[in-house]
């Protein structure tokens, strides 16, 4: 009877486990769909909000924050639909962006914001259960990469820092920006590049999807803020802070390419020592 039993255990065990990808593959690819079609309008800012005709020019900064996040959450979540066990970086990208509006949106509205956002939150976790790269990835001491650590560190608090000044006025304010939840957009894309930097320090799977990720998202709004510093535009970076970003963005990239470099070639040191040794 036991082995009857558990022998019924593992067909059921294997038979999950078979089902597993295809069900992920099915999440994926219907988010993706969901998230184009209800997006597709404000992705558009990131293109348009740079054109001398824009319509909302008083909100170029702002849109283009909001089509760049929303943009790249996009791409996150489409990365895993190709080796997904290789793109726990751009899983984690996805959850930090939606984790981030949902905690600025909560701030902000209470409660209710998750009911409201259920439809982005339910499937990322879905996602997240289902990931055939996920369960390998632990938090350990070893992975950190200090030095793309401490550079993290360097924008992660003025950023952080940026995001509360945000949901504050977003808070406070009853201007068109606020109207239009822009504050709350600029905090939740600044508290994402903060905690992408800093969990690109752990360097997990496909962590380049972070670094290029959160570089890209905050050149943006940097090139943004120095183009449109008027105070019209409501808050931005400025045109030192905007630059002071780009100037990080590019830092970030070649610290963290240098640091797996010199990774790369230590490791295969004492692998090419050693086939030396064996060859004498």
């Amino acid at each position: 009877m036991s082995l009857a039993r558990s022998s019924l255990l593992s067909w059921r065990r294997t038979a999950v486990d078979k089902a597993r990808l295809p069900a992920f593959y099915l999440v994926v690819l219907a988010f993706v769909g969901f998230l184009i079609a209800a997006l597709n309008e404000p992705m558009q800012f990131l293109v348009l909000a740079w054109t001398p005709d824009y319509g909302f020019f008083t909100h170029r900064v702002h849109h283009v924050m909001i089509g760049g996040f929303l943009v790249l959450l996009t791409v996150s979540v489409a990365a895993q639909l190709y080796r997904p066990a290789k793109r726990v970086g751009a899983y984690l990208l996805a959850v930090l962006a939606i984790g981030s509006l949902t905690v600025v949106s909560v701030i902000v509205e209470g409660p209710r914001a998750i009911a409201e956002l259920a439809i982005f939150i339910i499937p990322v976790i879905v996602i997240g259960l289902l990931h055939p790269g996920l369960r390998s990835f632990r938090l350990t001491r070893n992975r950190i990469d200090g030095r793309v650590l401490a550079v993290a560190a360097v924008a992660a608090v003025p950023l952080l820092v940026f995001a509360a000044l945000q949901t504050n006025l977003q808070l406070t304010l009853t201007d068109d920006h606020a109207g239009f939840d822009h504050y709350a957009f600029m905090a939740a894309g600044a508290a994402t590049i903060a905690l992408g930097a800093l969990v690109a320090s752990l360097r997990p799977a496909g962590w380049r999807f972070l670094v290029y990720g959160v570089a890209t998202l905050v050149t943006l709004v940097g090139v943004a803020s120095a183009l449109y510093p008027d105070p019209v535009q409501g808050t931005n970076f400025g045109i030192v802070g905007g630059g002071l970003a780009v100037l990080w963005a590019i830092s970030f990239v070649l610290v963290t390419e240098f640091g797996s470099r010199e990774k790369s070639q230590s490791e295969a040191g004492p692998s090419n020592e050693s086939a030396t040794t064996l060859g004498n």
